[in-house]
Formats: C-alpha cells, structure tokens, sequence
C-alpha cells in the first residue's frame, strides 16, 4: 500500500494540517505575549497551572480513556455521567485546595486564584471530555474546530486583559474566559444534552464506575503520579529559585512544545483511535505503532537538530535579552522533549491493551527521580540538565515493552 493510499497517514495528515495552524497561534502568541508579562509574571502562572493540571487528573479520575470501550450509541451516556462526576470532584478539590492553602498560608497565591483554579478544573476537564468523545467518533473536522476556538480564544483573551493589566492574574482570567467559549462552541457542534433524572445519577455513575473500575483503580494514580511529575519542576523552581526563573523555565517549555503541538498531538489523536480499533478487530496494533514510530522518530530528530543550532539565537533575536536564559534551557531539555515526542503518543497502547499496572509503576519511578533531580543540586541549570536526562532515560527504558505489548494480544497477558 501506497503512503498516499494509507487511510492512517492520511487522518494523521489531516489532523496535522489543521494542527499546524492551531499550534502556530499559540506559537505566534508566545512572541506577544512575552512583550506584555513579565517572566515572573510566567512563572507564576505556570506554578498555578501546575496545580490545576494536577487537580484534573483527580476531577476527571482518567475515565475519559474509557469513552474508546463504549460502543457508539453509549458514548453520550458516559460523557454524560463524566461531565457530572467532574463538576462534582472540581467543586470538592477547590474546598479542600482553600482549606490546604489557610493552613499553611501559602503566600505567593490566594483565595480568589483558588476559586479560579476550581473553575479551570472543571472546564478542563469538560473540554478534554469533548475532544475525546469526538476522537472515538472519528469526528476529526469537529475535532479541529473546537481546538482552533480553543487556542485562538486563549490568546485573544490573554492579550486583552494582559493589556489592561500585565499581571499573571491575567493569564488566569483569559484562560478561564477562553474555555468558556471554547465550551459554548463545542456544545454548538456537538451538543450534550442531560437525559438522567437527579434521582437515578448517582445509580448510573455507581453502574459505569463499576464496568471501568480499571481505570480509576490503575490509571488514576498513574495519570496523577505523571501530572505531579510534569508539573512539580514548576513548584519547585519556585520554591528554591523563585518566579524569575521559574518563568524563564516555562517559557522554554512553551518553545520546545511546539512540536509536540505541531506534530504528537495530531499522531496521537490518530493512533488512539487506530490502536483501539485495532485491537478489537486483529488483537494486536503492531503496524500501526510501527507507522507512528518511525514518523515521530524522524520528525523528533530533525526538532533535536534545529534546537541544538538554531534556538539560542533564535530566542535572543525574537524575544529580546529578558528571556536569553530561556535559550540556554532549551539545549538543556533536548534529551527530554526529544524522546517524550517519541514515546509519548504511543503510550496510549498501555491502555488498549489493560496495561495500566506497569504505567503506574513507571510513573511512580518517574516522579522520585524527577523530584531528586531538582532537590539534590542548589545551581539551577545543573538541575535542569540532571531532569532532562533522567527523564528521557526512563522513556527509553520504556519504549520496548511499548513495542512487545503492541503484539499478539494472546501472548501479553501475563506481562
């Protein structure tokens, strides 16, 4: 078969094209956005987004994956019971989150950016419950919609109250407002509509958290050990060198992720629903993870190699000599970003095929190296290098049982 023939190449590709300019929205909006906030201005609101990410892991409880085991005409129930879970658990989080915050007077936040986190996590949550209900469906070209509402909502609204007040407060507050309406589009394009009585919801979330009890039992802590990880070089880069370098720190992981923009995230839609399907048809998604590996293996080589040459400059030129720290950070994170656009798409295949123990156990791994990586050492960049290479270690120690599982059903059973 033709590679212009190959109906999987050809939704990667389409996803790709749109995802092109969805990514290169924020992409651009980086360079605006870096002229109006200040890197401690970044910084904060990096930590804060830390938090957030973290808490919807919780507020979701990674039920989301199991829209792909439904078949088509229940898909819209369990969205249902997700959305309503989701309010639930982000009303909880943000009591508990204020209680935490009281007590050990947390300076650097306040009430008012708890309550907006709260929010965040509930519209987080619903838009991720969307964008994956129209994954499963197949429903691409809706798919690219409401992620180009999103990231052109996010920087519009950033912008505007970044320009009445540079302050990292308005980052928060576009972020909110632009999920809001990302959710009204969504709603247009695929509406939700509630058809459970108050009286019998919490019989059906009892009934669905019963047939999905996996995933919250193995993949909730995994997915919640893995945001913690991702997200606590932020907190603690805060804490130990404050929001100037924190913010340089988060401009660099907002650069380096525009691959994984541009690229892992179209592969990634495409190879969920492919892996999955394939799964339920031939018992295994060897073909499939061998496409998508060789495609994101050359696309993450030649990122590597424009990074390693090009980005230091690059970021003196664009974003002016406030942010020259931020290019340093960028070689230092080659080794991590380059293997994290390689494996990470294709971890989804831990969860086709009931894996979710061994995702557990690596995140576990991953989380104590990440945190001793960042503690042990008191000079920054030192720091950075040591988490970058350990990260990237771990993905590569991975990457081959990825490969073995994505075989013959049958004979990964045990494993």
């Amino acid at each position: 078969m033709s590679i212009l023939k190959d109906k999987y190449l050809k939704n990667i590709a389409k996803i790709f094209s749109a995802n092109s300019l969805i990514q290169l929205i924020p992409a651009l909006g980086i360079l605006i956005l870096a002229r109006i906030f200040s890197p401690e201005g970044f910084g904060l609101f990096a930590v804060w987004s830390s938090f957030v990410f973290i808490g919807l892991n919780a507020a979701i409880l990674k039920l989301e994956v199991s829209i792909f085991d439904e078949v088509s005409g229940n898909r819209m129930k369990a969205v249902q019971i997700m959305l309503f879970v989701s309010l639930i658990l982000s009303i909880a989080i943000g009591f508990l989150a204020s209680i935490i915050f009281y007590s050990i007077d947390y300076e650097q936040f306040n009430i008012l950016d708890i309550i907006f986190g709260a929010t965040a996590i509930f519209l987080l949550a619903a838009y991720r419950i969307w964008t994956l209900l129209l994954t499963a469906e197949a429903q691409f070209d809706n798919l690219i919609i409401i992620r180009l509402v999103n990231a052109s909502a996010v920087l519009l609204s950033q912008i505007i109250f970044g320009l009445y007040n540079p302050e990292y407060k308005s980052l928060i507050i576009g972020f909110i407002v632009a999920h809001v309406i990302t959710l009204f589009f969504a709603q247009k394009i695929q509406p939700i509509t509630f058809t459970f009585r108050i009286d019998n919801i919490f019989i059906n979330v009892k009934k669905y958290f019963k047939k999905h009890i996996r995933y919250p039992l193995f993949s909730l802590p995994s997915e919640v050990v893995s945001s913690v990880s991702s997200q606590i070089p932020f907190i603690i880069l805060l804490s130990k060198y404050g929001p100037d370098l924190t913010g340089q720190f988060a401009m660099a992981f907002k650069i380096l992720g525009v691959p994984m923009g541009f690229v892992g995230k179209a592969v990634g839609d495409v190879f969920r629903q492919k892996s999955a399907e394939d799964y339920k048809v031939i018992k295994n998604c060897r073909d499939t993870f061998n496409k998508t590996f060789f495609l994101l293996f050359c696309v993450s080589l030649f990122s590597a190699l424009f990074t390693w040459n090009f980005i230091s400059p690059i970021v003196l030129i664009v974003f002016g000599s406030e942010w020259e720290l931020a290019g340093a950070i960028c070689i230092f994170l080659i080794p991590l970003f380059s293997m994290n656009l390689i494996v990470s798409p294709l971890t989804f295949t831990l969860y086709v095929v009931q894996k979710q123990h061994i995702d557990l156990l690596w995140q576990l791994i991953l989380i104590v190296t990440v945190y001793l990586c960042l503690t042990m050492t008191t000079n920054f960049n030192t720091s950075i290098i040591y988490y970058s290479i350990t990260y990237s270690m771990l993905y590569i120690l991975l990457l081959p049982y990825l490969y073995y599982i994505s075989g013959d059903l049958s004979k990964n059973q045990n494993l």
